[in-house]
């Protein structure tokens, strides 16, 4: 009898345990079977390509071989000239243009871009948009989506050079272009519906010349990479679904959550993400040199911030040398406020709360209000300008940690 029931009770084990791989099973084929497909995806595996080079010297074509692509048979290779001065004509390169088809738009560019149209409407559920890159000098890389009939949003990433970096951009992180030329959005936000076209260029395109044009302005010309250069792309997709990020920080400027910088610098400088920064946190490092008349400046955007209540900022720095740091605010309309920071050296921690008071505007430009206003505030540049007081050359690493504004205490 007790054999009988150990038995059954045997059975009834292997039942249960039958029963539940099968509903795991079940639950995992019907995950699998529900999983979104992307919206879109290029994984260059085919000579077929839906990319095209905009621009004199752009040039698009599939690539294969040992460190050329990421992963599988083929990549993406976008090759483009940074220029020394502007580029007297702006007509696309007709060879890879004729890669997009007939019935989209070709736009023309004033620099170098790689393109790629979609259909209005295949994005409508898009969550983010994911590539891998690899470039062969450090680039300042803008990615744009632009709406049909609507606004041009972007974002910019730093990418350090000679390896494969994973990026992933999602529609909360990109803001829309709002200099004078270019084209006005009727709702101020970027609606995945209505992409029409995905690009990336690099950055220095817009800037080199300008800079060339004003004798560098302390910039050292090396620093430019003016002449040809090569970008990697490989496995493309843009994702649909529920949103992969929480609700934004509304009074961070940059946390240093991300695996990549969100700013691009000026100068003869390498940037990356250090987390294991004499601050304690993951920190936005800086290795570069100071002295000769030189110097660098730190571009972040801060469009898309809505801490209505800040009144000052806060700052946490280390150095292995002293410097001497410009912090400006550029507000939409042009106005600009400033404030002038020692940071000692010894790469010893450094804390400072900085009002909005004691910024100064710089003159020149009228502010309607005639104050700093946050919520108009589009940019942060920090430049450190200790090599224009005459000290000799010398290597110096920055850390800057978490920044954020600080609302004003409640009365």
């Amino acid at each position: 009898m007790s054999g009988q029931t150990k038995k059954r009770s045997g059975r009834g084990l292997a039942g249960k345990l039958s029963g539940l791989i099968g509903v795991l099973l079940l639950g995992s084929l019907t995950e699998t079977a529900f999983a979104q497909a992307p919206l879109l995806k290029d994984d260059f595996e085919t000579e077929k390509l839906e990319w095209a080079g905009l621009g004199t010297s752009a040039k698009v074509e599939r690539v294969t071989g040992a460190g050329k692509t990421k992963g599988g048979a083929g990549a993406l290779q976008f090759r483009y000239r940074v220029e020394g001065k502007k580029s007297a004509t702006t007509k696309p390169e007709t060879t890879e243009a004729a890669e997009i088809k007939k019935d989209k738009p070709q736009p023309t560019a004033p620099f170098d871009i790689l393109f790629r149209a979609v259909s209005v409407g295949q994005l409508a559920n898009m969550n983010a948009l994911k590539f891998s890159v690899k470039t062969e000098i450090d680039t300042p890389l803008v990615v744009t989506m632009t709406e049909k009939d609507g606004g041009r949003y972007l974002t910019m990433l730093w990418i350090p050079k000679g390896e494969w970096q994973e990026v992933t951009v999602t529609p909360d992180e990109c803001w829309l272009a709002d200099n004078k030329d270019d084209p006005k959005d009727p709702d101020g936000k970027l609606d995945p519906d209505k992409i029409e076209n995905i690009a990336l260029a690099d950055l220095s395109c817009v800037f080199a010349p300008e800079l060339s044009a004003q004798e560098n302005g302390g910039i050292p010309v090396s620093s430019l990479h003016l002449g040809e250069h090569t970008i990697l792309i490989d496995d493309f997709m843009v994702s649909g679904g529920s949103p992969l990020t929480p609700k934004r920080d509304e009074l961070a400027i940059d946390p240093f959550n991300q695996d990549l910088l969100r700013w691009f610098a000026l100068g003869d400088v390498q940037m990356r993400l250090d987390k294991a920064s004499p601050l304690k946190t993951p920190a936005f490092r800086a290795d570069y040199k100071q002295g000769d008349g030189g110097y660098v400046l730190f571009v972040k955007n801060t469009r898309g911030m809505k801490a209505t209540s800040a009144d000052s900022l806060v700052l946490d720095l280390a150095s292995t040398k002293s410097c001497r740091l410009i912090f400006m605010l550029e507000e939409k309309n042009g106005s600009k406020y400033s404030f002038t920071l020692a940071v000692p050296g010894d790469s010893e921690p450094y804390h400072r709360v900085v009002e909005f008071s004691e910024f100064a505007a710089a003159e020149g430009v009228k502010d309607d209000n005639d104050r700093l206003d946050p919520l108009q505030v589009k940019t942060l540049t920090i430049t450190d300008v200790l090599g224009a007081y005459g000290i000799a050359k010398q290597k110096n690493t920055l850390w800057i940690g978490p920044i954020r504004l600080q609302p004003a205490p409640k009365k």
